[in-house]
């Protein structure tokens, strides 16, 4: 199957977040960088010719393989107004934060949230207005996403999940349009760490969806695929396969889902900031992004943002990758590992030695049938063994909205931002914080 390239396009607004007073986190405005190496792909449609502009359309999004819950990917339908607005509804793996739907049009002036969820505008590079709610959302589930016109340029986002017959109001919007246009109509899986410069095809986890197809005016018309298309980078690890009744999308084929790498009740991490040459440590499992790991097609163990698992002559050290310049495929022995699963075995390629539970801390050694050399878990290919978010994760009083994954990638707690800001005056008591992303367009190849 030949595909062509794919041009992102809206995927939200940005709200420049600039030195947040008493908490040392700075953002700069406008700043602009190079974007990582991550997988993506879409699948585009098209209806009947002759078809006329819409009242509502809807479309399907059953997740096949998790990719985590510290993993930031977006599954978005996006579509046409036709006035010429852009807008998506999806859903998202938020990169350790509580995950959510998103209900977004751009160049929209007005919103109301639906009960239970919120609206936001957005600004940067064009302005907008979006809804989201928190969902938990469940592997193997079937979510309809509807858009709908409901009169005066108003448009009603909603979804509903198949197997438990729950319906969620995303929220309403308002434009100048009257129906949504059949044309440029696109499901896409998003790996949102393009923003980090950082990012490499080896540090992005698996991720599987299936797509259906959209159909409109309550199922009287359908469309079908006209085409489908892979990212500009990480092309051998992505897939898209033309089914009956829609498509399916692999992302980071090769790659774990993202999670936590086990050893008993602890997990393998670090204490305090992700840096080149910080020791490897046994920590409390939390789910967190300097706890999410990633086993690498090419060997090596990653967290994000491009930093592997090594051991060397100074020990087991969180490491730079260092890898190929275009894919981020390492083949530094020191930072390969081979896992046997049977015994719960990590053993380094350079040095022949185990990884091995020393304490509260981490050694190399011989390894052996000891069981402190043994007994590590390791996230799957598959996504069936992710972890589990902790119990009140998802309470939807306590919600922070963290796109781009900077406040887990920062360690900072949403709530705990939400509450310094609070108290320096900068929002009202009990707001939600919001970072919002904007997606540059890349040129069509």
């Amino acid at each position: 199957m030949t595909y062509r390239r794919v041009r992102p396009r809206l995927l939200g607004g940005l709200l420049s977040l600039g030195v947040v007073a008493g908490l040392g986190l700075a953002v700069a405005p406008g700043a602009h960088a190079d974007d990582g190496h991550t997988p993506g792909s879409s699948t585009d449609y098209a209806f009947p010719a002759g078809t006329r502009p819409l009242h509502d359309v809807t479309w399907t999004t059953t997740p096949t393989v998790d990719p985590g819950w510290t993993a930031d990917v977006f599954w978005s339908h996006q579509f046409d107004l036709d006035d010429g607005r852009t807008g998506s509804i999806g859903l998202r793996s938020n990169g350790g934060d509580p995950r959510w739907m998103l209900f977004s049009v751009r160049n929209a002036t007005q919103a109301v949230p639906g009960a239970g969820s919120h609206c936001e505008s957005f600004g940067g590079e064009g302005t907008g207005e979006h809804c989201a709610a928190t969902v938990d959302w469940t592997t193997g589930h079937t979510y309809a996403f509807t858009v709908s016109a409901v009169g005066d340029g108003w448009f009603e986002g909603k979804v509903t999940d198949q197997q438990t017959r729950r319906t969620i109001v995303l929220g309403r919007i308002r434009t100048t349009a009257h129906a949504v246009s059949t044309q440029n109509m696109v499901d896409r899986t998003e790996y949102v760490e393009w923003n980090d410069p950082r990012s490499t095809c080896y540090d992005q986890p698996g991720s599987g969806v299936r797509f259906g197809l959209p159909s409109g005016d309550g199922g009287r018309v359908h469309a079908g695929v006209s085409g489908t298309g892979l990212g500009p980078a990480c092309d051998p690890q992505s897939r898209v396969a033309r089914v009956a009744g829609g498509s399916v999308q692999r992302n980071g084929i090769g790659n774990s889902v993202r999670g936590e790498v086990g050893k008993g009740k602890a997990c393998l991490g670090v204490h305090g900031t992700v840096a080149d040459g910080v020791v490897a440590a046994l920590v409390p499992c939390l789910p967190r992004a300097d706890r999410g790991w990633v086993h690498g097609s090419d060997g090596t163990l990653r967290l994000p943002s491009n930093y592997c698992l090594g051991d060397g002559r100074t020990g087991v050290r969180i490491r730079d990758c260092k890898g190929a310049k275009d894919s981020g495929r390492v083949t530094d022995p020191a930072k390969l590992w081979t896992y046997d699963p049977a015994r719960g075995e990590l053993r380094n390629r350079q040095t022949g030695r185990c990884l091995a539970a020393d304490g509260s801390g981490l050694a190399s050694r011989r390894c052996s049938a000891d069981p402190s050399d043994r007994g590590w878990t390791l996230p799957t290919l598959d996504g069936r063994t992710p972890r589990t978010p902790q119990a009140g994760a998802l309470s939807a009083s306590a919600v922070s909205l963290d796109p781009t994954g900077l406040l887990a990638r920062t360690g900072v707690d949403g709530r705990v931002l939400a509450t310094a800001l609070a108290s320096v005056g900068l929002v009202a008591a009990g707001s939600t914080v919001v970072l919002l992303v904007r997606r540059r367009r890349r040129d069509a190849r």
